[in-house]
């Protein structure tokens, strides 16, 4: 049954057209997922859809009745009442049908049970008694704190004042009180910004089980994977949808722009094509080839370009080092922090090895950047010690940007860092970064979130260090943005530590990820997935005995850790000369092939059996080669 549909739908805001002939039905229980650069128009849209701004031209249809309730990017709760209080008034049809029950049951006690209206009135309590239970009558209060103590309250703030609520806590009750309204429709536009991990999962959930229509803008890759069952895409002011979760959306994209530029180039190939032949008659200057020359312009102007999907505006990036650290790559032993009385964590220890790609995760709050700042040495531990191995080269990325001078422009904040670079050098990097022309002198305080993420990470790139201390690299940097970075440090060669809360993120670069929680901090081998796999298998029981990685029993394990890491990487390198043996031994048999065809070689009998026998000893060693690269390529 389709529940919604857009139909011709444009936009404009003055002279500027955002999209146009925007066209989607959407079907009962569907669970649309809307992403898309920045400014293409999602929030405008879902505006639209909820009828809080008109379109220009095309309708927005749903049945008769339908419900749509929206939550909206920067939500603004105001209220003198308690949190309780304000979502109660989510049932206040209920309330009242509470309130005429206990009415009528009233007047159920005045009224004799040989009277004839006591039948009437009876009947009249059973009709509302049968409303309020299916309507949750019974259970509403215990909805309603269900909700917030999924949403991360606890009991004891449910009778806060909502004007003494912080910012994300006030997001918070409006995500309540739209998953407590229960919508036909809910339109949801970034509704996991500034949430816990924990809550987001559990917000997951409880969408998942949801049985009405949804639709989402997020940037959070792995939360449209886990709730999505559609993906639109918002893209040079069209709509496009895919089947599937963000994962399968990602992938048909890129075919689908592998296609496109195919047919780009084909296309550009026979517009020159014709362009060439449009200028030889041209070049005869005779009626009958002008004619024909005009004939071909036609059909040139008939063309419909196709624009190719990989000449947009994109960053570039690449991470390399300088020089390889020594194997033991970081020391943390027995470190401490509180602030007051408040203990972050106590007697931390951890040991890093060269090419180690760890994840810190935690709630908000619970000294995940703290930790990380005492590795970097910007904070000092209450206890403990803090100590790099030889050659180790350390790069930092704020999430506050704090590292950025305000006051300077982007030009100057990065030649101040690097002197030696040539000026035309820097500007052509920030290019790369998308800073063109005069934007290099844009100062540092000017420039949008993104904007400064982007110049943290361009001065990042440039150093070329073996060891990568990331604070939510992530934040700020739309979806195409987080791809390029998780690309780049794929191929990174050094060790990174990364604080993090983007689950897709952490899927794609973590070896080992670190759970702060409660003051103590678990290490569980593998990337996100392999943890939530873990803790669910072990259950709540083994989750709270999870091996807490102290001194004492990182001694334990650490012995067989590094036996398995040098395994590891002894294999990695083993392979990669293999490999490099195969290229060296494929271009010596292609040579050798190039010499046994020579007008020389055939001619001479003695030489062209000496080579025929090189050729013949490089065939055997490739073999032997390929073989051994296969057997251990399958250990994979």
């Amino acid at each position: 049954m389709t529940i919604l549909q857009l139909n011709g739908i444009k936009k404009e805001f003055g002279e500027e057209v955002l999209f146009t002939d925007i066209n989607i039905r959407i079907e009962k229980g569907d669970k649309v997922g809307f992403v898309g650069a920045n400014g293409t128009g999602k929030t405008t849209l879902f505006k639209i859809i909820a009828d809080k701004m008109s379109a220009e031209e095309g309708n927005v249809t749903f049945p008769a009745g339908t419900t749509i309730g929206y939550l909206e990017q920067h939500p603004l709760i105001t209220s003198d009442e308690t949190i309780m209080d304000t979502l109660l008034h989510v049932f206040d049809d209920l309330r009242d049908l509470e309130d005429k029950l206990r009415q009528q049951e009233i007047r159920l006690t005045e009224i004799n049970t040989s009277d004839e209206r006591y039948e009437r009135e009876m009947q009249l309590y059973g009709d509302m008694l049968d409303r309020f239970e299916q309507r949750g009558g019974y259970r509403y209060e215990s909805d309603i704190k269900g909700v917030l103590r999924g949403l991360g309250f606890e009991p004891e703030e449910f009778d806060k004042p909502v004007s003494q609520c912080s910012g994300g806590q006030r997001t918070r009750i409006a995500i309540a009180r739209i998953l407590l309204e229960k919508p036909d429709i809910m339109l949801l536009d970034e509704p996991t910004n500034h949430l816990d991990l924990k809550v987001v999962r559990w917000l997951e959930n409880h969408l998942n089980n949801y049985d009405g229509t949804i639709l989402v803008i997020s940037h959070d890759r792995y939360f449209l994977d886990n709730v999505c069952t559609r993906i639109a895409e918002l893209e040079n002011g069209s709509l496009l949808s895919f089947d599937g979760n963000y994962s399968d959306y990602y992938e048909k994209k890129q075919k689908l722009n592998e296609m496109i530029e195919k047919q780009y180039n084909l296309q550009q190939r026979e517009i020159k094509r014709l362009q060439g032949i449009i200028d030889t008659f041209k070049s005869y200057n005779r009626e009958k080839s002008l004619k024909q020359a005009r004939s071909r312009e036609k059909q040139l102007n008939k063309i419909k370009l196709v624009t190719s999907p990989f000449r947009a505006q994109n960053i570039r990036m690449s991470f390399e080092i300088d020089r390889e650290s020594g194997n033991d790559v970081l020391f943390v032993e027995d470190v401490s922090k509180a602030f007051g009385s408040r203990k972050l964590f106590e007697d931390f220890s951890m040991h890093v090895v060269k090419g180690d790609r760890i994840a810190i995760i935690g709630e908000n709050g619970c000294g995940k950047s703290t930790l990380l700042k005492i590795i970097k040495g910007i904070i000092a531990p209450d206890s403990g010690e803090v100590r790099y191995g030889s050659r180790v080269s350390v790069g930092y990325y704020d999430q506050s940007v704090a590292t950025l001078n305000e006051n300077k422009d982007i030009l100057t904040e990065i030649y101040d860092d690097f002197p030696h670079l040539e000026l035309t050098y820097i500007r052509k990097i920030a290019g790369i970064f998308l800073f063109k022309g005069d934007d290099v002198f844009k100062t540092i305080a000017s420039l949008s979130g993104g904007e400064k993420a982007r110049v943290m990470l361009l001065k990042l790139m440039l150093h070329h260090d073996n060891l990568l201390l990331l604070d939510e690299p992530t934040n700020h940097l739309d979806m195409a943005s987080k791809e390029i970075l998780e690309s780049a440090l794929d191929d990174y060669e050094g060790t990174l530590i990364a604080v993090s809360h983007d689950r897709y993120f952490i899927n794609r670069i973590a070896d080992y990820v670190y759970v702060m929680e409660d003051g103590v901090i678990t290490k569980y081998i593998g990337n996100y997935d392999d943890y939530i796999e873990k803790i669910t298998e072990n259950g709540a029981e083994e989750e709270e005995n999870a091996q807490v990685i102290t001194k004492t029993a990182l001694q334990k394990i650490k012995k067989k850790e590094r036996e398995n890491q040098y395994k590891e990487k002894e294999r990695k390198n083993k392979i990669k000369q293999l490999e490099k043996d195969m290229e060296d031994l494929e271009e010596q048999k292609l040579k050798t092939e190039e010499r046994l065809a020579g007008e020389d070689v055939y001619k001479n009998d003695e030489l062209a059996k000496q080579i025929n026998r090189e050729y013949e000893e490089i065939c055997r060693k490739l073999d032997e080669v390929s073989e051994e690269w296969l057997i251990m390529t399958s250990e994979e």
